[in-house]
């Protein structure tokens, strides 16, 4: 049950913090969530774009490790 739990909320903060930022084609706050401030939201692009690139290094890395 606490592993469930656990994805929920994950997958609900996740989503949340998603539609706090502005991708190419969202509108932010579609959700009826509000934009975060400046500072924030800085730092929020900083830690996604950091985990998409290393999920992209990730794959890079298993494609040659073969």
């Amino acid at each position: 049950m606490m592993p469930l739990a656990f994805a929920v909320a994950i997958t609900h903060f996740g989503a949340v913090t998603f539609d706090c930022f502005p991708w190419p084609g969202h509108e932010v706050g579609s959700w009826r969530i509000a934009a975060m401030p400046g500072a924030y939201l800085q730092i929020q692009q900083t830690i996604i774009w950091a985990g998409v690139g290393l999920i992209g290094l990730l794959g890079v890395k298993k494609t040659f490790a073969r």
